[in-house]
C-alpha cells in the first residue's frame, strides 16, 4: 500500500506543480538538544506561510533554545508534526505556544492517545529531576493524521505511515516524496544507545525491516536523536538491537538478570559500540529486553 501511496504522490506532484518544486528541494533545518534533553532533534521545512516543525523538545530551556534557532531564520512556525508519544518530542509545545500562540499540531490518533495516557505519569517521574524546567502542562495535538496516507501541510506534501508500537506505544514516519527525505522519529538512534525499556525490541526490528523495504529510495533519513544520514543507519539499528538481544540471551535472561549480568552487559555494549552517547540507558533496557525475550521465547 505504501508503495502505491508513494507512486501516487510523485505522479500528483508532476501533474500539479507543487508549492516546493522537485528542482528546488527543501532544506531541512535542525536543532539538537543538549544531553539533559537527550540530544533530541527538531527538524523544520519551510512551507508556504512558515516553518513546519517535526518534534519539539523535552524541557522548557531546550524549547527556548529551539525558539532562538527558529527566529534566526526570520520565519515563524506554521505547524508542528509529532512522530510519537514520548515527552522529549512533544513537551516543547508548551513553550512554543507561549511564544507563538496556538499552532496546528499534527499526529496520528495512536500518538495522541499515547500522550494522553502517559503524560501525567511522565511529569510525576521527571519533575524531581528537572523541577521548573519540566513543563507544568501539556499541549495536545489537535489535528489527526491518517494512519497511512498522503497529506499536504502548509503546501508541503508528506506520506504518513503509522507503524504501531515499537520504541514507543506508537511511532509515525513522515516521507517527503519530492525530496525523498524520511523523518523517522525514534525508529533510529545513530551512534546512541536507544530506549529499549518498553520491551518491544522484536516489534522495533520488524518496523526497521518494513521501512527499509518500503522506503528503499530514501535519500536522507532524519532520526529523533543523532545525525541525519542514509538508510544504512536503519541497518545499523537492526544490528544494535540484535546484538543487545544476543547478549541478554547469553546471560540466561529466562532466569532474570543478576547485578553481575547487568554489569557485564553494560561493559560489553560500551566496548562493542564505542563512543555511543546515552549509555545510561543500557541499564534501563536490560531488564525490559530480558523480560520480553523470556516471555516471547517461552511460547
Amino acid at each position: 500500500m505504501i508503495k502505491k501511496l508513494l507512486t501516487s504522490a510523485l505522479v500528483l506532484a508532476s501533474l500539479t506543480g507543487p508549492a516546493v518544486s522537485a528542482e528546488a528541494p527543501q532544506t531541512v533545518g535542525t536543532f539538537t538538544a543538549s544531553e539533559k534533553g537527550f540530544f533530541a532533534n527538531t527538524f523544520w521545512l519551510e512551507g508556504e506561510s512558515g516553518l513546519i516543525l517535526i518534534d519539539v523538545q523535552f524541557l522548557n530551556s531546550e524549547a527556548s533554545n529551539l525558539i532562538a534557532a527558529i527566529e534566526k531564520t526570520g520565519k515563524k512556525p506554521s505547524a508542528v508534526m509529532i512522530t510519537h508519544p514520548h515527552p522529549d518530542h512533544y513537551n516543547g509545545l508548551t513553550t512554543l505556544t507561549k511564544r507563538y500562540g496556538k499552532l496546528p499540531v499534527y499526529a496520528t490518533q495512536a500518538t495522541i492517545d499515547g500522550i494522553k495516557a502517559t503524560t501525567e505519569k511522565k511529569r510525576e517521574f521527571w519533575l524531581p529531576t528537572y523541577g521548573k524546567d519540566y513543563p507544568s502542562t501539556t499541549i495536545f495535538p489537535d489535528q489527526v493524521l491518517p494512519e497511512k496516507g498522503n497529506v499536504t501541510i502548509d503546501g508541503i506534501e508528506f506520506v504518513v505511515d503509522e507503524l504501531g508500537a515499537g520504541e514507543a506505544s506508537s511511532i509515525t514516519v513522515f516521507f517527503q516524496p519530492q525530496s525523498q527525505k524520511l523523518f523517522v522519529g525514534d525508529l533510529s538512534y545513530p551512534h546512541m544507545h536507544p530506549w529499549l525499556a518498553e520491551g518491544r525490541s522484536n516489534q522495533w526490528m520488524g518496523q526497521l525491516a518494513y521501512v527499509l523495504r518500503e522506503y528503499a529510495d530514501t535519500k536522507v533519513v532524519y532520526p529523533g536523536h543523532g545525525k541525519a544520514g542514509s538508510l544504512k543507519q536503519l541497518n545499523n539499528q537492526l544490528s544494535y538491537i540484535n546484538t543487545f538481544q544476543t547478549l541478554v540471551r547469553d546471560r540466561h535472561a529466562s532466569k532474570g538478570l543478576t547485578t553481575d549480568d547487568k554489569n557485564t552487559l553494560n561493559s560489553k555494549m560500551k566496548t562493542m559500540f564505542p563512543g555511543y552517547q546515552l549509555d545510561g540507558l543500557i541499564g534501563w533496557n536490560s531488564d525490559a529486553v530480558a523480560t520480553e525475550l523470556a516471555t516471547s521465547e517461552a511460547h
